[in-house]
This record gives structure tokens, sequence and C-alpha cells, in this order.
């Protein structure tokens, strides 16, 4: 049985390695396992540090094989809860991760060989091996990155945000005016006076 051939679902200590794809794809073997999400270094750093991605368990699924063609390939899931930052208020939003591979599983020295032109008409997108030796790691990290939305916010929140600001300023404004009226009251009682001291005077 090869190393890592099946794991179980629960956290690992160790992340995976790399790997002898060519051997993964040769035996069809399986690579299951729930990875915690410290051990993803540039994603963790492109996370909030809340409590929820502290405790996050992504689960991959993994199938090698090699296809009818000859190929290579590597096809499966990547699923977690995640908590993403929101753009715009920079509050913590829950994320649903859930993302598909399907890749052929090209030696770097293949693929000028392979040429582009086939592995369009193929549809297929490509995890690069040296020599048969695959960063498993690296991989499922790319993966999970480029799964995430571009742009991250909450419609809803952020309206209600929005919305609690702008009834404060223009809350500001009324309070404002009625204050006013006050204020020229006031400044009318003085000017009474000042001319009643005034008065007062001549006659004296």
């Amino acid at each position: 049985q090869l190393p890592g051939q099946c794991l179980s679902c629960a956290p690992m200590s160790q992340p995976p390695g790399k790997i002898d794809a060519r051997k993964y794809c040769a035996k069809q073997a399986i690579y299951q396992a729930g990875l915690p999400l410290h051990i993803f270094p540039r994603l963790s750093e492109a996370l909030s540090t809340s409590e929820t991605n502290k405790n996050a368990v992504l689960m991959v699924d993994l199938q090698f094989f090699r296809s009818d063609e000859g190929r290579d390939m590597l096809s499966g899931s990547i699923s977690g809860k995640l908590e993403l930052n929101c753009q715009r208020c920079l509050s913590g939003l829950p994320y649903q991760l859930d993302t598909e591979l399907n890749l052929q599983v090209l030696d770097k020295d293949k693929l000028e060989e392979a040429g582009d032109r086939e592995l369009a008409e193929a549809e297929l997108e490509v995890a690069l091996s040296d020599q048969g030796s695959l960063d498993l790691l690296a991989l499922l990290e790319d993966e999970i990155m480029l799964s995430l939305p571009i742009v991250i916010h909450d419609e809803l929140d952020c309206n209600q945000a929005y919305n609690a600001l702008k009834k404060r300023a223009s809350a500001a404004p009324e309070a404002e005016t009625k204050q006013k009226p006050f204020a020229e009251l006031q400044g009318l009682k003085e000017q009474l006076q000042q001319e009643k001291q005034k008065l007062k005077k001549l006659k004296d």
C-alpha cells in the first residue's frame, strides 16, 4: 500500500508533502483527509484570524487514475467552512468552500511536448510535477485560493450599516435646525437688554 493511499478524515498533525504522482495514478490511489487550515501558509495569511478559521478543517477527497488516453489524472473535491473579511466593512463573513478538481498531472519537461493546443482541445487544467514528484500541499493551496471570490462583501450587512450612518447624518442637521430658533431668541433678548441699558443711561 502506498503511503497516504487512503487516509482517515481526522485532522492530520503533519501536512501532506511531495508524492510520486505516477505511482499514485498507476495504482488508482485515493487520498482522503481532513486538513487543518493552519497548514496552508499563504491561505492563512490571506484570511482573518477568527476562531472559525483557527478551528477550520478542510475535507479533501482525491482520486488518482490513468485515463483511457494514458493521461495521469487527478480529480476530487475540497470543502470546508471558512470566514472571509468583508472588503467594505471589514466584518467577518461565513463562507462555504466547495471546489472541484479535474487536473492532468504532467511533468514540466513534457509540457512543451504535449503542447498547449492538445491541452486546450482536451479542456484540461494541468498540475505540474517534477519527474513524477508532485507537491500536494502547494497544489491544494493553489486550488483553494483560486476558488475564493475576488470581491468579498455582505450586501445586507453593509447596506444596514450605510443606512444607519445616513440616518445619523440626516438627524444631525435637524437637531441643529431645531436649536437655531432658541439661539435667535436669546440673541434678541440680549439686544433688548442692551438697548434698555442705553436708554436708562440717557435718562440718568
